[in-house]
């Protein structure tokens, strides 16, 4: 667990102060700020292991403060808490790069374990494909290589899980979306994140556009060697 606290943003200190009172008892320090502006400042000046705003705020909302965060190069978690988490709320903040999305009242179980997720393990891979066997393979090479890894089938699943990866290897078409899609969503939660894609039909205009999108570090065409995989994973750990 680090030592780095908690950043917490709601203009609403009573709620704020009993948000970090359970938080602080559960190990994890924290520090309150009132505003958007407020917080850009504090995480102009110091270091912290993530965000928890509120999504009302006087000025700019938490999703504005997600967005600028992200404009400035700052890569800290965000989780958004909203009194009013309406889908299109929900979708902005996706977008913006919150990790996630939590309804008033707080379930402080499932806060717990997002921000737990702060952590990011710099061993874990995530890997994205339908074809299990496929994945059960990839995944049994990179965990044989001392790396931890995860697994999914389809872009719903993998963006359900709140773990940061620190590499992820995605297939380009999935059964409900592509990997590109998965990419956007995966690098606006965390710009730090390094991505390989895999297509078994990547032509030189696809690869050239997939290979300019933020994150994607490579392309590979399918199938894949064990060792051209190693070498692409080990070469986006060092990115």
């Amino acid at each position: 667990m680090t030592d780095r606290p908690l950043l917490i943003v709601d203009d609403h200190l009573e709620l704020a102060e009993n948000l970090a009172e359970i938080l602080e008892d559960l190990g994890h320090p924290c520090r309150i700020v009132e505003t958007a502006e407020q917080a850009l400042d504090a995480l102009s000046k110091a270091s912290f292991s993530g965000v928890i705003t509120d999504y009302r705020l006087p000025g700019h909302s938490g999703v504005d403060l997600i967005s600028e965060l992200r404009a400035r190069g700052v890569t800290t978690p965000v989780i958004l808490i909203s009194g009013f988490a309406a889908d299109d709320v929900v979708r902005q903040a996706q977008e913006a790069g919150a990790l996630d999305v939590l309804a008033k009242p707080v379930n402080f179980d499932q806060l717990s374990q997002l921000v737990l997720a702060f952590d990011k393990n710099d061993n874990e891979i995530l890997v994205v494909d339908d074809d299990r066997r496929f994945s059960e393979n990839l995944a049994e090479i990179l965990g044989d290589a001392g790396f931890n890894v995860s697994t999914s089938d389809c872009a719903k699943n993998a963006l359900a899980k709140r773990r940061l990866p620190r590499v992820a290897v995605l297939d380009m078409m999935l059964p409900d979306g592509s990997g590109i899609d998965i990419a956007k969503r995966l690098f606006a939660r965390d710009p730090t994140i390094a991505i390989l894609i895999l297509s078994g039909h990547l032509d030189e205009e696809t690869l050239a556009t997939v290979e300019r999108l933020p994150g994607v570090v490579s392309a590979l065409p399918k199938p894949i060697t064990a060792n051209d995989l190693l070498k692409r994973v080990g070469s986006a750990m060092n990115k």
